[in-house]
């Protein structure tokens, strides 16, 4: 009967633990999942400052840039090659052959411009002028973004949309 006894503490000791485990394990798995979303509100903010853009399109970029398998700050850099490109004091060449205008070049800030090139890259092909251009522009990743905007980056940005991982800034 002693014997019984002990197994019976075994037992309850055994339970014991599991139940431990398993609550240790799901406190674990909520903090991995806060410090996940503290990860993506902090790269979303850095990239909305570095860019000057909105804190929601910086989160879709952010995503989509993932997504479409480029190299983290691919896009951000792009955005500032553009910018640099802008603000050279003349109309860039690279821009004009990027398909851009005269007027978007002097009216739109540097993130518009990318939206814009986005749009009109992924309905057409890319030409080797353009990808000339983009190289140029684009940032060190330059090749690797316009074939990917001339590819399928905006249907990225879509499932970036409609994902439900892009914050809105009044949340926090």
């Amino acid at each position: 009967t002693q014997f019984g006894k002990l197994g019976g503490s075994v037992k309850s000791l055994v339970g014991r633990m599991l139940a431990a485990g398993a609550a240790a394990f799901a406190l674990k798995k909520a903090v991995d999942g806060l410090n996940v979303f503290k990860a993506h509100v902090d790269e979303a903010e850095k990239l909305s400052r570095a860019i000057e853009t909105s804190y929601e399109n910086a989160q879709e970029l952010a995503i989509a840039e993932k997504e479409a398998g480029l190299q983290a700050g691919a896009i951000r850099s792009a955005i500032e090659g553009i910018a640099v490109a802008q603000s050279q004091g003349v109309i860039s060449k690279d821009l004009l052959n990027l398909g851009l205008t005269f007027d978007e070049i002097r009216e739109k800030k540097p993130d518009e411009l990318f939206d814009i090139l986005s749009k009109r890259m992924n309905e057409g092909s890319l030409s080797a002028r353009q990808f000339e251009a983009a190289v140029n522009v684009l940032g060190d990743n330059g090749s690797e973004v316009a074939l990917k905007l001339a590819g399928n980056f905006e249907e990225f940005r879509e499932i970036a949309r409609e994902s439900g991982k892009i914050i809105e800034e009044e949340t926090f």
